[in-house]
């Protein structure tokens, strides 16, 4: 149920004393010694969740507090926008504040919200120019398998090869032809191209000048 203090406020209605009196009569409101009027609303804070409860109600969960002073009261006391309205009997300047600081809270939610997304744009960039660069190593080396299997073709198709070279030749063809990205070790790369040179075999791409 709306307290009928936000009412009567948001209305722009004059509480009466037997109103306030009708309607507070909890917390500190109902306590004798705590002033009802006269209180100065000196900064408002953002606890970021509603979950504090009002020092003068002691029944009001909120999440703006007000921190209200009084010149004949010993303590500062921390409310709600409703009390800090009715505690310093001004129905305009508590919300306004209380807007400021709600309004502060959505720009820094916003720009936190921002840097976010720029981050998550960032390593989301940075992840696609990896797989594009992984892509790239990818086609390169099947295109080398490409030039291998041909060049191995070649070189099986005509004499010159011992059984071990034919069968080395036969084994790095297997590979390429099931396994198109397979990096072959530096040895076996070495052999393979001296086989080449050995027997006139180019190891060229396709079109390649």
């Amino acid at each position: 149920m709306t307290d009928p203090f936000t009412i009567w406020a948001r209305e722009g209605k004059k509480v009466s004393d037997t109103q306030e009196r009708r309607v507070v009569d909890h917390g500190n409101w109902a306590k004798k010694g705590v002033p009802h009027k006269g209180w100065i609303d000196l900064y408002v804070t953002d606890h970021e969740d509603q979950t504090f409860t009002c020092e003068m109600c002691k029944t009001a969960l909120v999440r703006y507090v007000h921190t209200m002073e009084h010149p004949d009261y010993p303590e500062q006391l921390q409310v709600g926008c409703v009390c800090a309205e009715n505690m310093s009997d001004d129905y305009v300047g508590p919300k306004r504040r209380e807007d400021e600081v709600r309004n502060a809270a959505k720009r820094r939610k916003a720009l936190a919200d921002h840097r976010r997304e720029v981050a998550d744009l960032v390593k989301a960039k940075r992840e696609l120019k990896r797989q594009i660069a992984a892509m790239g190593s990818m086609f390169r080396r099947i295109r080398e398998a490409a030039v291998w299997v041909d060049a191995g073709q070649q070189m099986l198709a005509g004499p010159g090869l011992d059984e071990y070279a034919r069968g080395f030749v036969k084994h790095m063809i297997e590979h390429f032809e099931h396994h198109p990205c397979y990096e072959p070790t530096e040895r076996q790369t070495a052999y393979f191209v001296k086989l080449c040179k050995r027997l006139g075999v180019v190891l060229k791409e396709e079109g390649a000048g």
